[in-house]
């Protein structure tokens, strides 16, 4: 994980604003939520270091569902992996979300407006809505389960 942390580190460094940097920030984030699961000694830095890349990504995602989906997992897993972190990652994964829904809102209300809306377009719609209503519901079960209400 090391090396491909600083290759993407390195080019991000190079390329702060570039477009592809977002999609790097996420991926370095995830390669860290994977240290952190396999090394819990140290679990907890790794996630805070994940948790700070993710929050590099989320300006190039924030205008679309579809790219804060990764983001949403990320933020899930972080709370998953870190006891300290918990109650606060499952609240800003609902707060992703709610983001995520109110975009999906947004591209079916411009479906509906469309003369001939494209097929496949809606039926992708129709599967992240159902993806975020399941991951709604289990990360509702993962705060009243770990006592963050």
């Amino acid at each position: 994980y090391d090396d491909a942390i600083n290759v993407g580190v390195a080019w991000t460094q190079k390329n702060p604003s570039g477009p592809i940097s977002g999609w790097i920030y996420r991926d370095i984030s995830v390669l860290y939520l994977k240290r952190a699961s396999q090394d819990k000694a140290n679990a907890e830095a790794y996630v805070k270091e994940s948790i700070s890349y993710r929050d590099k990504a989320l300006p190039t995602a924030s205008d679309s569902a579809y790219a804060l989906q990764p983001l949403l997992l990320v933020t899930e897993s972080a709370g998953d992996l870190s006891p300290s972190q918990r109650c606060v990652q499952y609240r800003n994964s609902m707060r992703v979300l709610d983001r995520m829904k109110l975009l999906v809102s947004e591209e079916e209300d411009r479906l509906d407006r469309q003369f001939k809306p494209d097929p496949k377009e809606r039926n992708d719609l129709e599967c992240l809505s159902e993806w975020m209503d399941t991951s709604g519901k289990r990360l509702t079960t993962k705060l009243s389960t770990s006592g963050c209400q």
